[in-house]
């Protein structure tokens, strides 16, 4: 769950002195470790600018600090890019206007972006690719979701 992970980035601070490192309101933090509201693209900005590697805080997939990628990697100087992963996430929040997204789904359509930017396609392209690339996504977790809750045709039975 993410927020057991942002809890963990968080280490000896409280809610609140989190919340003032990434310039929002204790509530609102609270509710991203509480997994009641997504986290956005300003504060995985400011979290990564302290190291933490943004996938591994939407999926728990791969190392928890930016270092240690670097470091895995043999490569410290061509870790991800602050500025195209910046782009990145808020492209991928304005490729889905206003839906939402599973984490790993998330993260999936922020690395494609991240992807295509660090490639040299400009913004205009890559939001271009990225609007089908959203709907097809949210389509598979909606999909997922219903067979999940009451397998195929669920949602079918007239209750309401």
């Amino acid at each position: 769950m993410i927020g057991t992970r942002l809890e963990r980035a968080r280490g000896r601070r409280n809610q609140g002195e989190m919340a003032d490192a990434l310039g929002v309101h204790k509530n609102t933090y609270a509710r991203w470790e509480r997994g009641q509201r997504e986290i956005g693209a300003e504060a995985l900005a400011a979290l990564a600018a302290e190291g933490w590697n943004i996938n591994w805080l939407l999926t728990g997939a791969g190392p928890e600090r930016l270092d240690s990628l670097r470091q895995a990697s043999g490569h410290d100087s061509q870790g991800l890019r602050q500025p195209d992963l910046i782009m990145a996430v808020q492209l991928a929040q304005e490729a889905l206007d206003g839906d939402t997204l599973a984490p790993p789904d998330y993260a999936q359509l922020v690395a494609l972006i991240y992807d295509a930017l660090v490639h040299g396609l400009p913004s205009a392209q890559v939001i271009a690719l990225a609007r089908p690339a959203a709907r097809g996504l949210n389509r598979e977790s909606t999909r997922d979701e219903k067979s999940a809750v009451g397998g195929p045709g669920a949602g079918a039975s007239g209750q309401g």
